[in-house]
């Protein structure tokens, strides 16, 4: 969409802005700022090296900030409940973990960053695979639902 196509009475929707916990590889980070995606890095940009993940999540939802990790301590929906989120997108790939395989999952990502506004993301929970990914959702009433989408 070109901004010659948005009515003139309506604002551009706002994008998502990520923060990355110190088990993203900054490699992951220029990546993302190369496709112009607006991320916080906790231990680059913030020197939150070592740092819990209760933290990190707490400070990404005070602000409002999409969690970006590879941690997969955040999968439990009981320690870090979708109804109080901005947002989570986990990246799980195989071993050995590296940048590269961690970019080939996010420039897939990249267009639903890109497209979709921070609204979207809240009460959500993406699990990104290298071949499909699962998003979890709680609506009002706490319900959780899951929908998976391949690649």
């Amino acid at each position: 969409m070109t901004s010659a196509n948005i009515p003139l009475n309506k604002k551009p929707h706002k994008r998502p802005k990520l923060y990355a916990d110190e088990n993203v590889f900054p490699e992951n980070i220029s990546f993302l700022r190369s496709k112009k995606i607006n991320i916080l890095h906790a231990v680059k940009d913030l020197n939150f090296g070592g740092k819990d993940d209760v933290f990190h999540w707490e400070w990404a939802n005070k602000y409002q900030r999409v969690l970006l990790t590879l941690d997969r301590d955040f999968l439990s929906n009981r320690l870090f409940p979708l109804r109080q989120t901005w947002g989570t997108i986990i990246i799980i790939v195989p071993p050995p973990v590296t940048d590269s395989k961690i970019n080939a999952i996010l420039e897939k990502m990249v267009s639903l960053l890109k497209l979709q506004n921070r609204e979207y993301f809240r009460f959500k929970k993406i699990i990104a695979y290298p071949k499909r990914m699962t998003i979890q959702t709680s609506n009002r009433s706490g319900v959780v639902t899951s929908e998976t989408i391949d690649w």
